[in-house]
């Protein structure tokens, strides 16, 4: 899938958050709550799990691991 062109250095600092949550998540249901707090949700896909805005799903990029 192709995303958007997007800001690099945005994206670098979104991913940074995110990743700090998925550490700190104890259970998925808490990742998505943590997530939607910051305005985020994660959608599976066979690539791996992408970054989406809430509420409108749009695709931002695969998530890097942890």
């Amino acid at each position: 899938m192709t995303y958007v062109a997007q800001d690099p250095l945005v994206m670098r600092q979104v991913f940074r958050i995110v990743q700090r949550d998925m550490r700190r998540a104890t259970s998925p249901q808490d990742l998505s709550d943590r997530l939607a707090q910051k305005g985020y949700g994660l959608r599976r896909t066979k690539d791996g799990p992408v970054l989406v805005t809430m509420p409108h799903g749009v695709e931002l990029g695969l998530v890097p691991k942890v």
